[in-house]
């Protein structure tokens, strides 16, 4: 069973008491900024393939930083009727840029769809900076070099 993976800001999506239940917070909505109604995850199937994901979101970023990731079983997405397109990822970690998909094709309605599912569904995880400084140090050669921003090189 696949897992998606999205970077996102775990503030975002915390629930005001206020919140009636079965609605999102709109400061959710701009936690999803899409591209030609497209959004991009990352799918992977085995623990190997979660590191992966996770440290190229990591390396593509300004600088080292926590790293709060979103994560929902594929099949949850699939059932909300939201295509599901492979599509290769563009960061420094070129091994993992193949487990990147993008949501395609995507509406207000599959948006609010989507949002609803990260609320109830998927669940938020925290990765530390010196955990993330300190694994990309370990895969340092699978890097292309050239496509890291000076604040994650300095750190290398």
């Amino acid at each position: 069973m696949s897992k998606l993976l999205r970077k996102v800001k775990r503030a975002y999506w915390k629930k005001p008491t206020w919140l009636p239940v079965g609605e999102v917070p709109a400061t959710a909505i701009t936690d999803l900024p899409n591209k030609e109604s497209s959004l991009s995850f990352w799918r992977v199937a085995t623990p190997m393939e979660n590191d992966m994901a996770v440290l190229a979101l990591a390396v593509n970023a300004s600088n080292f930083d926590n790293l709060d990731i979103y994560e929902v079983d594929e099949n949850i997405i699939l059932a909300a009727g939201i295509k599901i397109v492979d599509t290769l990822g563009e960061t420094a970690y070129t091994s993992a840029n193949p487990l990147h998909v993008s949501l395609e094709e995507l509406t207000t309605r599959s948006i609010d769809s989507l949002c609803k599912q990260i609320i109830s569904n998927g669940k938020i995880v925290r990765y530390q900076e010196r955990d993330l400084i300190s694994r990309a140090k370990d895969n340092k050669s699978y890097f292309d070099l050239s496509r890291l921003k000076e604040g994650i090189l300095s750190k290398l």
